[in-house]
């Protein structure tokens, strides 16, 4: 019985290689000729649905927008003018009060109109000589504005400011009305370098 078995096997195995010749298993001989091969039906093969792996893309980051330099000089002589030795905050409100009037209805639409408008800016002059941290600030809060981005110091409502003691007071009418606290987050605060942040 394991004979017949093994010579079964056997038999089987050399079908599968494709043999075909005769082969004597102890005292029987087994003549084995290969079948002929199975032809593949028309039958549709499934393949496995592929799955879709979104390859990764970065974003490029956008260009910001850039003040004109003849914008940056008009808004640095006016804080030269208008807030000389005043911190950097008070510096960065006296552009604010620009965009604020640029934004406003009630008045022109430049840097240069603005600041230039009669009876309006006293401290702007032409031949003023603005420092580089004027120009600096001037810069930062005009491209934050054009941008869109964070780090407006002072409501849009503040059109107006003087001269108080020691620093300007920004106001939301002339030489009246609220008085700005500040109390928004002062981004021109100095680290331990004395760097901007």
């Amino acid at each position: 019985m394991v004979k017949a078995k093994l010579t079964i096997l056997f038999a089987a195995a050399v079908l599968i290689l494709g043999c075909s010749k005769d082969i004597k298993i102890s005292e029987t001989v087994v003549a084995i000729t290969p079948t002929p091969s199975i032809t593949p039906t028309n039958k549709p093969t499934v393949s496995p649905t592929p799955t879709f792996t979104p390859i990764p893309t970065v974003s490029p980051t956008p260009i910001p927008i850039k003040p004109s330099d003849e914008d940056i000089e008009y808004a640095a002589k006016t804080i030269c003018g208008e807030a000389p030795g005043c911190t950097k905050i008070q510096k960065a409100a006296v552009v604010w009060v620009i965009i604020n009037r640029i934004e406003s209805e009630w008045f022109p639409n430049t840097v240069k109109e603005v600041v230039t408008q009669p009876k309006q800016f006293q401290g702007y002059r032409e031949f003023n000589d603005p420092s580089d941290e004027d120009r600096e600030i001037a810069e930062d809060v005009l491209t934050r504005w054009l941008n869109g981005w964070s780090g407006r110091i002072i409501p849009s409502e503040y059109l107006f400011f003087h001269s108080g003691k020691g620093e300007n007071i920004f106001t939301t009418e002339h030489l009246k009305g609220i008085v700005w606290d500040f109390s928004f987050p002062n981004i021109y605060a100095e680290d331990h370098d004395g760097n901007m942040d």
